[in-house]
């Protein structure tokens, strides 16, 4: 007997799978349970992301106190291209209809960098010059995952430092 899975979910995805025969390498996911859409008994919302090569730049805009991001227009075409050609494959197979929500509005899913290990935090997450000042979450990771959901890598890498952390700093910088 099917049953409804709930309210929606969280967390990792929990069904991914690797495409071998795609010249950049791309993964398509499940990502979790959907949104619930009027009309619609049955959705799965499913991801592609892939690597592509690092072009774009951050830079500082002292006059808006912002970061700003710069990304070359169809930087990653060829990827788009060939994750929508493996969705709507998905979508055809299953008798479904694939919407694709970068239409309408384009979106980022786990951006990472920005504080990078060697040279603005050391290896445990440690501010360079900033005594008791850490970096814990994806910002410290300074380009792809391997085209997988950084959430664990991330969690690693928090778990390793505040070990670390703990056994260095406290008693000694707080």
């Amino acid at each position: 007997m099917w049953q409804d899975p709930g309210a929606v979910q969280g967390g990792p995805a929990c069904v991914g799978a690797t495409d071998t025969t795609s010249p950049i390498p791309l993964k398509i996911i499940h990502a979790g349970a959907p949104p619930l859409i009027a009309g619609i008994q049955r959705l799965m919302t499913v991801v592609g992301f892939g690597i592509v090569p690092a072009v774009g730049t951050w830079a500082y805009d002292t006059a808006t106190d912002d970061a700003v991001l710069t990304w070359p227009v169809g930087a990653d075409t060829a990827l788009q291209t060939l994750i929508s050609a493996r969705m709507t494959g998905l979508a055809l197979t299953g008798g479904g209809v694939m919407i694709d929500t970068n239409l309408t509005e384009n979106s980022t899913w786990h951006a990472l960098g920005g504080v990078p290990m060697g040279s603005a935090v050391d290896l445990t997450g440690r501010v360079v010059g900033h005594r008791g000042l850490y970096v814990l979450d994806g910002a410290r990771i300074p380009g792809s995952t391997g085209a997988c959901n950084p959430s664990m890598t991330i969690a690693a890498l928090a778990e390793h430092s505040m070990s670390r952390i703990v056994t260095q700093d406290v008693g000694t910088i707080f």
